[in-house]
């Protein structure tokens, strides 16, 4: 098959792996007829709430950047495709750019954890992105309307928030991009009202 952008939507699809590894998700539901599956394949099975079993990110099976199991992989799995991966089906972006948007947003990402403030007994290892820059942004909201935000924070800030741009017009709607926003505004207001 020549130029068919399904096969490239499933080449990125395999290569990229942010929706894996914690970088685009925390969980995943799991559908309840599938529950006794996806068990024996070993995930990490949680109940979310009386109604809701999901499993958590990073997935063990993400191995070297691809899914071992692929071709049983879970419902949820099979039936996600990000952004990029519908603009690449529907021919809106080549496969090379869109490798390109995924290796930029993954070194984003990589500097993101190498350079993550330390929180509150220094859990950011444990954490995946997603959820490390969910709890940062609680303890730097207090930082800000403390008026006690460092520069190196303030960056930091700015550095996460460019970052949420791109996974949400590439990837999936990220509701932490308007709540970074209104850290910065907060900390631009604050930063003004201190030099006006």
């Amino acid at each position: 098959m020549k130029n068919n952008t399904a096969i490239d939507a499933s080449t990125l699809c395999q290569t990229c792996g942010m929706c894996c590894d914690g970088t685009l998700f925390s969980y995943a539901r799991i559908y309840p007829e599938e529950l006794k599956k996806v068990k024996s394949q070993g995930f990490n099975v949680k109940r979310k709430d009386r109604r809701t079993t999901v499993f958590t990110f990073p997935c063990h099976h993400l191995v070297d950047n691809k899914c071992s199991i692929y071709a049983d992989r879970p419902k949820k799995c099979s039936g996600y495709f990000c952004r990029l991966t519908k603009q690449v089906i529907r021919g809106d972006k080549t496969l090379e750019v869109a490798l390109e948007d995924v290796q930029e947003t993954k070194a984003d990402s990589e500097w993101l954890r190498e350079n993550a403030p330390t929180l509150k007994g220094d859990h950011k290892k444990n954490l995946n992105l997603r959820d490390y820059l969910n709890d940062y942004l609680k303890v730097a909201q207090e930082l800000a309307d403390a008026k006690q935000f460092p520069d190196s924070h303030i960056y930091y800030s700015v550095r996460a928030f460019e970052y949420l741009k791109k996974i949400d017009l590439n990837f999936r709607e990220v509701t932490l991009l308007q709540k970074y926003a209104n850290l910065l505004q907060t900390i631009h207001f604050k930063q003004q009202g201190n030099h006006g």
